[in-house]
């Protein structure tokens, strides 16, 4: 109805006509919940929630039911509501909620009891009325149609990272370290016989602690889908395998055909125990190769710098690239040698950019050959020569820090501040503060220094890398 004016005013029986529609909506739409809109003659319309679904379906099977309906006009997901007493209602029911599918098969019931359902429809006005209701009694004897014994084996579907990256049966690489897992089977399953006496994880053939539990269905298949976490971090870099064994089985009893492997590689992690000689190359990136023999053996970094360099001072070591962030690194030096000369050295630096060529910014704390003071720290922006060593730590010898040194660089903003430790990292000193430039990235660097014509190595042993603000690129 178009409204009548008189001169631009609204008659009242205008008003009265709109009053009696909006009350009519209000009420028929269950209240404020009600989707009202205004046509652009000022009539107004109602957006109806959807219709009851019709012809719905219940099929006993052995310990499940399969639900099936038609599909309802706009709606966009669905409700089942069941119980084991008749007169089941959105109210009492029990709710299987965000269905989008027209099917659903629930699994691990009990054999030889009646549930009852009633199913909902629901769009953008709302929840629409129940379903009639339908029945039905699982039983060991009935099979997916109700008349055949399900006599079919389970599968596994799928292994997924908690980030939802699919996990190959073999060959896949790049897996975090700390991630959980989901695993998928093609029905709905006896979640007694999903547990760790049936689902293993191993890495590096070392078997690793896990819980697994039932995850919330994500498809239209119930107590079909399992989380597995482990207790711990995997180890970086190395082969694991996730196994689901043929002790694991459906609702109906069925048991796996064979056990399903997943054998994938983790990625590397910038924390790090030195447990594993095969990532030096992969986890971390020598500065000059050339001049340093690096390896990873007895849960540390040895870092070896040869004496008699004809030029300059050369420093050489591992490192790993971060983006910009705040930092702290801690990493212990447990045993050290060949350090005879002013300018050998083992340190812990982060520095600004990724050319190992140049140092315009950063800090640097360590230990060197400073006869009695043999801790140091300095900036590493060298400009035009060297950067200036503070050599301090009164009484610091070498012979007293052997076995007992950590070390520790805290990066906030522009303020670098050093420490150290004497007693395995159970207290620390700090340094004087280093203000240096900022940069978008940064190397956190393990280093080895040697002087000009020394004459011996120089050799550095890392262990305990704790990093705390970030993760290396690429690294977890």
């Amino acid at each position: 109805m178009e409204p009548s004016t008189v001169r631009g005013i609204v008659t009242k029986s205008w008003l009265r006509f709109n009053w009696v529609v909006l009350l009519t909506a209000f009420l028929l739409g269950g209240g404020c919940g009600a989707n009202v809109t205004s046509t652009d003659g000022g009539a107004t319309e109602l957006a109806a929630k959807p219709d009851a679904p019709t012809g719905v379906t219940a099929t006993a099977g052995n310990q499940q039911v399969t639900l099936s309906w038609t599909a309802v006009s706009g709606a966009t997901k669905y409700t089942i509501y069941y119980g084991t007493s008749t007169g089941v209602t959105p109210a009492n029911g029990i709710g299987l909620t965000d269905i989008t599918s027209t099917s659903y098969v629930q699994g691990g019931l009990t054999n030889g009891t009646t549930y009852y359902y009633v199913i909902t429809a629901t769009n953008s006005s709302g929840e629409g009325d129940p379903s009639s209701e339908v029945s039905a009694t699982p039983t060991a004897g009935s099979g997916s149609g109700g008349s055949s014994s399900d006599t079919t084996a389970p599968s596994v579907s799928s292994l997924k990272t908690a980030g939802g990256t699919t996990i190959e049966a073999t060959g896949t690489t790049g897996i975090s370290v700390s991630t959980a897992y989901t695993l998928t089977f093609s029905e709905a399953m006896d979640t007694t016989t999903v547990s760790t006496s049936n689902v293993t994880l191993s890495c590096n053939s070392t078997s690793q602690t896990i819980t697994v539990a039932a995850a919330a269905d994500s498809d239209s298949i119930s107590n079909n889908e399992f989380t597995i976490t482990p207790s711990s971090n995997r180890p970086q870099g190395r082969s694991c395998t996730t196994t689901a064994g043929t002790g694991v089985k459906d609702s109906a009893g069925n048991a796996l055909a064979s056990a399903k492997t997943f054998t994938y590689t983790t990625r590397c992690a910038t924390n790090d125990d030195f447990s594993n000689g095969d990532t030096l190359s992969s986890c971390y990136t020598a500065v000059q190769s050339s001049l340093e023999t690096a390896t990873i053996t007895g849960g540390a970094l040895s870092i070896t710098v040869a004496q008699n360099l004809s030029t300059g001072t050369p420093g050489t070591g591992q490192r790993k690239t971060f983006a910009s962030s705040n930092l702290t690194v801690t990493v212990r030096i447990p045993t050290f040698s060949g350090l005879s000369d002013n300018g050998d050295g083992c340190s812990l630096s982060i520095i600004i950019g990724t050319d190992d060529s140049v140092n315009n910014g950063g800090a640097e704390v360590g230990i060197s050959s400073g006869g009695a003071n043999n801790l140091f720290a300095r900036g590493r922006n060298y400009g035009g020569g060297q950067p200036q060593t503070t050599q301090i730590g009164t009484g610091t010898t070498q012979a007293a820090l052997a076995g007992v040194l950590v070390i520790r660089l805290t990066k906030v903003g522009s303020t670098f501040t050093p420490a150290y430790s004497t007693d395995n990292g159970a207290t620390f000193t700090n340094l004087t503060d280093i203000t240096s430039a900022v940069g978008s990235t940064y190397r956190l660097l393990l280093g080895a220094l040697t002087s000009q014509g020394t004459a011996t190595d120089t050799n550095c042993q890392f262990d305990d890398l704790t990093v705390t603000g970030g993760s290396a690129t690429g690294q977890d």
